[in-house]
């Protein structure tokens, strides 16, 4: 019944909670246990780490310097953001600390229309900004925020009409630097993280209440938990569980959501409704919800955002179906799927590229055809041990435009060169067929007489989990199936019933698994993967064992 080879990353048994401590401790590389569990705020951590200190003395000492010399020419600034959740949340935070805690008025917040205006920094987003918001102004000041570092010729373009430009961007630098007027770049934080340590370079005092932004953003952007994102995403959960801003506390209202938030709730939940504007349409109704003071309006843009998602998912699953179908046509899964359509909503594609990716574990790609605009769009979705964005590279005279991760990219293209592309790609050799295997990494095999609050609470002080710091996953064997019940819509998911050999029992839900019983049967022993968790009803609280995989 096994989904995944199973990967077991500590050959020692785990029998004691000290010992499970000191393996997840090495299998994530974690030397400083106490220091990685209660990481510094980020305002001490971007004092004492080295990188994050030189990013702090330069780019962005140089960036404030700029900000507050336009603010003393009174000249426009424009924070020129991205559509995603970490551009909204950058775009938010540096807009509230000039406008509101520097009360400078002469600042808009500015997000560029997917359609329109396409992906970051672009000739058509700066002729926007000079029509609408810079016309006949002195020295206006762009401030770009998740995006700008291969804009190279747009900010050559932006200088040539006037404008001082700034860029901030996490992004994968390719070829040449732009000659921006102040520049902070750095890999190891998220665009949002990067707008808020200059927001704490312009106002120490304001930017402890935007650490929950930055937390979103980070989460979002599926950027590694450790270092600065960590402190980031642990400082500010606490932040959104105590005291939101009153946008996100009406989205969390409208979702629905019982309890604190964690990374799931943030990532799966919130993340969703507020990238949906802008997948469906355009992303200043997530900016407003972001950065309003006002409850009324909170609340109507928290239910406008909800509906907007409820169509988003619609046309998922829509245009995932047409991706199916064109995949099956397929003799063989290639190493990497490329799926077109004129269909497709533009929006969306990166949603159909990671679900094929999930679903067949390769690179996936989804592109969406203009043939009004003769253009397409492709939205890329990756493996670990295949970089996309370098595999795609190696192809840069296919492209209008490319840029991204090493596990997502976003592209445009003549619609007749996708074959090409398709070809080009087949192309490539991968000599390592393993990289197709999924593997499950599992921390270690678990004493199941261990299981138990107790031990629960020790592995949520490894929390918050993400890319980098997975939640723990552990094995147990020989455990006995003494019932077993199908559940949810048409029976998809599984609870199982186990025992120990000395007779503790336990409560397990194998989700996706109830229609795949076949090899299971009452009084059975079976061996599980699993995370740890607790289920809150009614006011009680039970353990309960998420299975991974079953092996019999």
């Amino acid at each position: 019944m096994n989904k995944y080879k199973w990967n077991i990353l500590s050959d020692k048994k785990i029998d004691t909670i000290d010992e499970l401590i000191k393996v997840l401790a090495k299998n994530r590389e974690i030397e400083d246990i106490e220091g990685f569990c209660n990481p510094p705020t980020p305002e001490n951590f971007i004092k004492s780490d080295k990188e994050m200190k030189a990013l702090l003395d330069k780019g962005i000492a140089k960036s404030a310097k700029t900000i507050l010399n336009s603010i003393k020419s009174n000249s426009p600034i424009i924070i020129h953001g991205d559509y995603d959740v970490d551009g909204q949340t950058a775009t938010t935070i540096l807009w509230k600390t000039i406008y509101e805690d520097l009360n400078y008025k002469n600042c808009t917040p500015y997000i560029p229309n997917r359609f329109d205006q396409g992906y970051g920094l672009s000739k058509n987003s700066i002729d926007a900004i000079k029509s609408d918001v810079a016309k006949n102004a002195e020295n206006p000041l762009i401030i770009t925020v998740d995006c700008g570092i291969v804009a190279t010729k747009e900010v050559e373009y932006a200088k040539s009409l006037g404008f001082k430009v700034i860029i901030t961007d996490h992004h994968q630098t390719h070829g040449e630097i732009p000659n921006a007027d102040a520049l902070v770049h750095t890999t190891n934080a998220t665009g949002a993280g990067i707008s808020w340590i200059l927001s704490y370079a312009l106002d120490p005092k304001s930017s402890s209440s935007k650490i929950g932004f930055a937390a979103l953003g980070t989460i979002c952007d599926l950027q590694p938990l450790t270092n600065f994102n960590r402190s980031i995403v642990k400082h500010g959960l606490i932040q959104l569980n105590q005291n939101p801003p009153i946008g996100i506390k009406e989205l969390i209202d409208i979702s629905a959501i019982k309890g604190n938030i964690d990374t799931y709730e943030v990532g799966w939940v919130l993340g969703p409704r507020l990238n949906a504007t802008g997948r469906m349409k355009d992303a200043m109704d997530s900016l407003r919800l972001l950065s309003t003071n006002s409850k009324e309006q909170a609340q109507n843009l928290a239910r406008k955002l909800d509906d907007i998602n409820k169509k988003r998912q619609g046309k998922l699953q829509t245009d995932l179906k047409l991706g199916l179908e064109n995949i099956k046509n397929n003799a063989e899964t290639p190493n990497f799927i490329v799926t077109s359509n004129e269909s497709y909503h533009e929006g969306i594609i990166g949603l159909v590229a990671g679900k094929l990716t999930q679903i067949y574990y390769r690179p996936s790609i989804a592109i969406a055809i203009d043939n009004k605009k003769k253009l397409a769009k492709g939205s890329a979705r990756s493996i670990k041990g295949i970089s996309i964005i370098e595999t795609l590279h190696k192809f840069d005279d296919l492209f209008e435009g490319l840029g991204g991760h090493d596990m997502a990219a976003g592209f445009s293209l003549i619609p007749a060169k996708i074959p090409q592309l398709i070809k080009s790609l087949n192309s490539i050799k991968i000599l390592d067929k393993s990289v197709f295997d999924q593997s499950l990494h599992i921390d270690a095999e678990l004493s199941s007489s261990l299981i138990s609050f107790d031990i629960l609470d020790t592995i949520n002080n490894f929390k918050p989990f993400g890319i980098d710091n997975y939640e723990p996953v552990f094995m147990s064997k020989s455990l006995e199936i003494f019932n077993m019940i199908r559940f949810g819509k048409e029976n998809a998911h599984l609870k199982l019933f186990l025992q120990n050999s000395e007779g503790q029992q336990f409560t397990c839900l194998y989700f996706g698994a109830g229609l795949n019983t076949e090899s299971l049967e009452i009084g059975s022993k079976i061996n599980i993967a699993y995370n740890l968790s607790i289920n809150n009803w009614n006011g009680n609280s039970n353990l309960e064992l998420k299975i991974k995989d079953i092996s019999t």
